[in-house]
């Protein structure tokens, strides 16, 4: 979970929402 939280913090950081966990999820596979 701690990539899920720097993936937080840099968008947090751009002013962007936090990602929901599907989101997270779709992004994660497709990198």
């Amino acid at each position: 979970m701690a990539k899920m939280e720097k993936i937080r913090k840099e968008r947090s950081e751009m002013f962007l929402p936090p990602l929901t966990v599907e989101q997270f999820f779709l992004e994660d596979r497709a990198n």
